[in-house]
């Protein structure tokens, strides 16, 4: 019998720093997704917590944009997976964020991109 949760899902919160390793709550992050890696089968990171899952575990910062990317965008997929099966075109994905992670510095560490959307970038596995 396995003793690993299901999975957990973290959010993000509205950063106060632009190195998200100088946010008072950084240590304690850094323990939560070191934690979901040992004892949970699945982790979803949303929001900032996508950011600083790929900082902390990969080395990979995030770059600045020129302006806020809001709203509901239209993807495509661009690889298939479990995720993704059955899924219809376009797929629509909010965003609302100040910063990105760039899709080759993601692919470069062996992250999967699953669906990309001219305006908005590249969500990956």
């Amino acid at each position: 019998m396995s003793s690993r949760f299901d999975g957990v899902i973290i959010t993000g919160t509205e950063p106060h720093q632009a190195n998200l390793r100088e946010e008072p709550y950084w240590s304690a992050l850094a323990d939560v997704l070191d934690w979901a890696a040992e004892n949970t089968a699945s982790t979803v990171l949303s929001c900032l917590a996508a950011h600083a899952g790929v900082l902390h575990g990969d080395g990979i910062g995030r770059h600045a944009l020129d302006d806020k990317q809001f709203g509901v965008f239209d993807d495509r997929r661009v690889s298939d997976h479990v995720l993704t099966d059955g899924t219809s075109e376009p797929l629509r994905f909010p965003h609302s964020r100040w910063n990105e992670v760039r899709e080759d510095a993601l692919t470069s560490c062996g992250y999967t991109i699953l669906t990309k959307s001219a305006e908005a970038g590249s969500t990956c596995l």
